[in-house]
């Protein structure tokens, strides 16, 4: 695998009343992504708020893939990682115009 870092920001849409059942499913899917070797030990980190303008749980789940985009691909063919996604996506809800859910690739970005 690759040793570029690899950072991912995925933005949630939950549906209301969702939030607990939601919150057990991000804990499997850190906790399946580990061992399956796909994420790095850095912790995963959760956040929770609203967007404005809009009503509704709004999760962000950042996390380091290991190995960058050939980890990306691996957990798209998993089944494990794949069965969580849909149990994610029935939680989840397009709100405003927007998706129900969204994936940001970064790297760090040294400003020295």
């Amino acid at each position: 695998m690759s040793t570029e870092r690899h950072i991912a920001i995925a933005q949630y849409r939950v549906k209301a009343g969702g939030e607990e059942k939601f919150k057990d499913v991000l804990r499997q899917h850190s906790a399946t992504l580990r061992a399956l070797g796909l994420i790095t030990e850095r912790p995963v980190e959760v956040f929770l708020g609203t967007e404005r303008k809009l009503e509704g749980p709004f999760f962000v789940e950042i996390f380091e893939w290991a190995g960058g985009e050939e980890a990306v691909g691996l957990a798209h063919t998993h089944p494990q990682v794949t069965a969580l996604w849909e149990t994610i996506g029935e939680l989840c809800e397009p709100r405003g115009g927007k998706p129900m859910f969204e994936f940001v690739g970064v790297a760090p970005l040294s400003l020295s």
